[in-house]
């Protein structure tokens, strides 16, 4: 795991095409956002580990939510 210290306003790039961004620090909480093109699905943790919540076939790092994907 790689882990890194970032200010407000600064950025990581992941790849070529992933970009996140601090956008706000509050507190204890940090805001992120997150730049990457539409065909990338990006989910919190807590949904994919949880399984809590998830809209049907949408999460392709669960092969039971997306039957028949090759998975």
């Amino acid at each position: 795991m790689l882990v890194l210290s970032r200010k407000l306003g600064a950025s990581i790039r992941i790849g070529p095409d992933v970009v996140i961004s601090v956008l706000a620090i509050q507190g204890s909480r940090v805001r992120l956002g997150i730049s990457a093109p539409a065909d990338t699905d990006i989910w919190r943790a807590e949904l994919i580990d949880g399984r809590e919540a998830l809209p049907a076939g949408r999460c392709p790092c669960m092969p039971d939510a997306h039957p028949g994907a090759g998975f």
